[in-house]
């Protein structure tokens, strides 16, 4: 996953939460938080784990709180990473 499909990948996941879809918020937001990990963006990272994690205890209403906050998080964190990193604006 590149950090151009983020943005789309947030949104995925946004409304999979929406319809109930654990499983898939999972799945999607742990290669998220795997990619974010890579570039140093730690605090993107572990919030994406954190939304893992409540997907694996089976907890919709904590996952809808902490997805509520993922794509500001994450366009903050992009927004970080193009400017340190002007390599990643290709």
């Amino acid at each position: 996953m590149t950090l151009g499909e983020m943005p789309a990948t947030a949104a995925l996941i946004t409304a999979a939460s929406a319809s109930g879809d654990l499983e898939k918020v999972r799945k999607e937001v742990h290669d998220m938080g795997s990619n974010f990990g890579s570039y140093g963006a730690m605090r993107l990272s572990e919030h994406a784990r954190a939304i893992e994690k409540a997907c694996r205890e089976n907890d919709p209403r904590r996952v809808t709180e902490l997805v509520a906050s993922l794509e500001s998080l994450m366009d903050e964190t992009l927004k970080l990473l193009r400017e340190r990193v002007p390599s990643l604006n290709k």
